[in-house]
């Protein structure tokens, strides 16, 4: 498939036209070989991976301007990680269990670069994203963070049970 549109050029969409299954047991997209599975999409928007392996472009050749990244302690407390349902999930089954993620929204106040925007198909509206991947990589900054403060605590405590 390829598109010759010149402006706001759209890709493959999957639709289920008759149903909203939202679910692990149906998929809109199934790759495998011969042997097994080896990357499923579901309908409710999970991804599964045999080798649970993904990832971005991240040659050392492709980048320049290379520093350590500035401390995340601060944006990464300050963020809420919430427990929720989706409204249309709860409209088709009031039992639908709950997800935890952050609101675009209030990340936005704390770290507005994590969050996109992108248009609704079938409205003049927007629908708010987080890029999670870069946040994860926050999160490992301030998990390295924590560490340190630990080491040192550690020594600290050494000393002074060295001296008592």
């Amino acid at each position: 498939m390829q598109t010759s549109a010149a402006s706001t050029p759209l890709g493959l969409r999957l639709k289920f036209s008759a149903a909203t299954p939202n679910n692990t047991t149906s998929w809109f997209l199934y790759a495998d070989d011969s042997t097994n599975a080896k990357a499923i999409i579901y309908s409710d928007g999970s991804f599964q991976s045999r080798a649970n392996s993904y990832g971005g472009i991240s040659d050392l050749k492709l980048k320049q301007d290379i520093v350590d990244a500035a401390s995340q302690w601060d944006d990464i407390k300050a963020l809420r990680v919430r427990k929720f349902r989706f409204k249309d999930e709860v409209a088709a089954d009031p039992n639908y269990p709950a997800h935890i993620g952050v609101i675009a929204q209030e990340l936005e106040e704390v770290s507005p670069g994590l969050v996109f925007e992108s248009p609704d198909k079938d409205a003049d509206t927007v629908t708010k994203g987080v890029k999670y991947s870069v946040l994860y990589m926050k999160a490992i900054k301030a998990l390295q963070e924590a560490m340190a403060r630990i080491e040192a605590l550690e020594v600290e405590v050494a000393a002074l049970k060295a001296g008592a």
